[in-house]
């Protein structure tokens, strides 16, 4: 699926053709979302409201070099915002 595909997805609510949409705020959360995590990775990212609540975040990338590198880059995030000691 490219961008555009998981850019539908978003604007169904993620919901699978012929699926029920969630809540239209949900629906709206999600686009956020995913805009908000595409922009901070770098990467195509899906979103839909989960069964139970809260969302399932995808991710949708074009090779396992692509997600090693993405790996790497927030690895290297979470070590540069550790202070000493944690």
């Amino acid at each position: 699926m490219g961008t555009e595909g998981a850019r539908q997805g978003n604007e169904r609510g993620g919901a699978k053709r012929g699926a029920k949409p969630g809540h239209p705020d949900q629906v709206e959360a999600a686009r956020e979302i995913a805009h908000t995590l595409e922009t901070a990775l770098g990467a195509e990212v899906r979103v839909r409201p989960a069964p139970a609540g809260g969302y399932r975040v995808e991710l949708s990338l074009e090779s396992p070099q692509e997600a090693h590198t993405l790996a790497r880059r927030l690895a290297e995030r979470a070590l540069e915002s550790a202070g000493p000691g944690d």
